[in-house]
C-alpha cells in the first residue's frame, strides 16, 4: 500500500479499518465485502462510512477495474467483461456501465483526450483494452 501509516492499526481494535483500506488499495472486493459483514457495527458506527455506504461500494467498484487493469503485463491489458463481472462482483450487465464510468474518470483525471487515446482504455465488444491493442 502507497501509505504504510495505516500499519499502525495492525494488532488493535481498529485493525478492520486497516483490513478495509487495504482490500480497497488492492481491489478485493470479496475481502472488502467480508470485512465489513464481520465489523458491521463497527463501520456503521462510522458516521463517514455509514452515509456513505454505497459511494465506498462503488469506489472499491473502481478500484478493482483499475487493479485490474495494471495487474496485467502492458502488452496485454485486455480484459473480458466475464472476468470483471466475476471479480467486480457486479452484473454482467452493468460491466459496460462501469467500464464507462472508468473511461470518464481516465478522461477527466487525464484532461486531454490525446493522453486518453495513448494510454487509455477502450472498451467495446465485451472486452476492455488499451488503447491501441487488438490492432492489425
Amino acid at each position: 500500500m502507497a501509505t504504510p501509516i495505516i500499519g499502525v492499526l495492525v494488532g488493535t481494535p481498529n485493525q478492520w479499518l486497516h483490513d478495509i483500506v487495504t482490500a480497497l488499495s488492492i481491489g478485493d472486493i470479496d475481502t472488502f465485502t467480508t470485512t465489513m459483514e464481520l465489523h458491521r457495527e463497527k463501520y456503521f458506527s462510522q458516521i463517514a462510512l455509514s452515509s456513505s455506504v454505497e459511494l465506498v461500494k462503488r469506489k472499491a467498484v473502481l478500484l478493482t477495474l483499475v487493479n485490474m487493469a495494471f495487474e496485467r503485463p502492458a502488452h496485454d491489458r485486455s480484459i473480458n467483461f466475464t472476468d470483471i463481472s466475476r471479480r467486480t462482483r457486479i452484473p454482467i450487465d452493468q460491466v459496460s456501465v462501469w467500464t464507462d464510468i472508468y473511461i470518464h474518470i481516465q478522461i477527466f483525471f487525464l484532461r486531454r483526450p490525446s493522453d486518453f487515446l495513448a494510454g487509455g482504455m477502450v472498451a467495446d465488444e465485451g472486452v476492455i483494452r488499451g488503447a491501441g491493442q487488438g490492432e492489425d
